[in-house]
């Protein structure tokens, strides 16, 4: 007394303690916070239904000592755990921490801990754990729908750039094709040349002009999903013998050899023939366009499986590997290829080729040349 130490109500103290018990009672019941009672060796000596539920273990395997949250913890969180127990050991409590434990049946609970040392033991402890599974399974949800938004946003960029682009070049090709069409009918009305057909320059700018308005309303059909098919039964070998009858003037033009087999066997198919006839005319065109004077072409078909293939094959300058994986793009071209078209050739090809439930795919060595393949299948859909 007559050192001036405060005097302890033992009464008091008791009830402090009554107290703080009947609150530790009912956090641990309140089915909302798990509580575990630990030891730095790895042990779970005791712990609330609610944590063990987290876990997805029961009470007879806390009874048989058979819980180590060691065992349970991820190899990735140790270092998380060790500098815990350091904090712990120290300065008795530790700051928040986050972790996961693995359940028996492989899945994860990520939990958040507040612990405290128990009494004077400095290798036992008590935590308090909060479940975070479904919080951090909305916060991947936000995540992967973030990055959903910011892939559309760049796609729609990209549609909207690919659109100025190719009203660029629609522009720029039909203002030529028709100053041509006015130049040579100037020419014309000049000579007294009004009589008769057109002259073949105008033909050729006419041609040109709708062959590149029924790409444009093809690539259109084709990303709205709107693109439809007519099958008939067709005989394939007419087919490639039209088409090939149709580019023979071209490649006599350009001294080459233009080749068209049919194998025995071929037979029919279902598709729609205006269709067909312009995949294989994008495909034979393309091949007599960019193959040199004196090259060749050759075109095959032959039964495969449950369809028809067909081969086109040229032995022009070929496509760069980096370049191959983009020809089927709208609006793409190789740089180094001189600009022929708007780059809708092979992306309405595609197009054609997927609406008969086929495929297409291209092989290339750089300076020998290409080869571009259609399966078809018997019957399109």
């Amino acid at each position: 007394m007559g050192n001036g130490s405060p005097v302890v109500d033992s009464t008091q103290v008791e009830s402090h303690l009554e107290q703080a018990e009947a609150w530790l009672h009912t956090i641990a019941g309140s089915g909302i916070v798990g509580l575990v009672h630990w030891a730095a060796t790895g042990e779970i000596l005791e712990a609330n239904d609610t944590f063990l539920d987290m876990l997805g273990v029961s009470r007879e395997d806390l009874r048989a000592r058979r819980l180590d949250w060691r065992r349970i913890t991820p190899e990735k969180w140790r270092s998380t755990d060790d500098t815990a127990l350091e904090e712990l050991r120290r300065v008795g409590r530790s700051m928040r921490a986050d972790k996961e434990y693995v359940r028996p049946d492989g899945s994860h609970v990520f939990v958040r801990l507040r612990s405290a040392k128990v009494g004077d033991d400095p290798e036992e402890f008590l935590s308090l754990v909060v479940d975070l599974t479904r919080e951090r399974e909305m916060e991947r949800e936000r995540d992967v729908l973030l990055e959903r938004e910011r892939r559309a946003r760049l796609e729609a960029e990209s549609a909207v750039h690919a659109r100025d682009a190719i009203i660029s070049i629609v522009a720029h090709d039909l203002r030529n094709f028709l100053n041509t069409i006015a130049l040579a009918s100037e020419l014309c009305t000049a000579r007294g040349e009004t009589n008769g057909d057109p002259p073949w320059i105008i033909r050729r700018a006419v041609a040109s002009s709708k062959r590149l308005i029924s790409d444009l309303l093809d690539a259109a059909q084709i990303a709205s999903g709107q693109l439809a098919v007519a099958p008939e039964v067709l005989e394939v070998g007419r087919v490639v013998d039209e088409v090939c009858a149709l580019f023979q003037p071209q490649a006599r033009a350009k001294s080459m050899t233009l080749r068209c087999r049919v194998a025995d066997g071929t037979g029919r198919i279902r598709a729609d023939r205006h269709r067909l006839v312009q995949i294989l005319s994008n495909l034979v065109g393309n091949a007599v366009k960019f193959t040199p004077e004196g090259g060749q072409v050759t075109v095959v078909a032959e039964r495969s499986g449950d369809g028809v293939t067909l081969t086109v094959e040229d032995t022009g300058r070929g496509v760069d590997a980096e370049d191959l994986g983009r020809i089927f793009e709208p609006f793409w071209q190789a740089r180094r290829v001189r600009r022929g078209g708007v780059g809708l050739g092979l992306p309405v090809t595609r197009g054609l080729v997927d609406a008969h439930g086929g495929r297409i795919w291209a092989e290339s060595r750089p300076g020998l040349g290409s080869r571009f393949c259609v399966w078809l299948p018997e019957s399109a859909p």
